[in-house]
């Protein structure tokens, strides 16, 4: 579970935990995923499940103060991209956290 200070061991267990549910997960992790409003086809519906099997893990493996932020979240894309910026930022972030550490140095 992630604490909010163990973000990269977290973020190793969680890919690893949602790979184990199936190749699929994760893909629907790292690509765009819009939930059927009816679910139609066998590949509808194993997106479907896979993308579901995907939110459980995160929903398990945060705790209640970042679970609120991402519960509402309506693909598990969308929660690791949030947690992914949250914490690793993006390139304009990480270029200012660099410059930090310079200056620290």
């Amino acid at each position: 579970m992630s604490n909010g200070t163990n973000y990269l061991f977290w973020k190793a267990r969680i890919k690893t935990y949602i790979q184990s549910l199936g190749v699929d997960a994760w893909e629907l992790v790292e690509e765009y995923y819009q939930n059927p409003l009816v679910v139609i086809t066998k590949d509808q519906n194993t997106e479907f499940t896979c993308n579901d099997k995907a939110m459980n893990a995160f929903f398990v493996g945060l705790p209640k103060s970042k679970l609120v932020k991402v519960m509402d979240y309506p693909t598990a894309k969308a929660i690791w991209d949030m947690m992914r910026n949250f914490y690793e930022g993006d390139n304009k972030v990480k270029k200012a956290k660099l410059q930090g550490f310079k200056m620290q140095f």
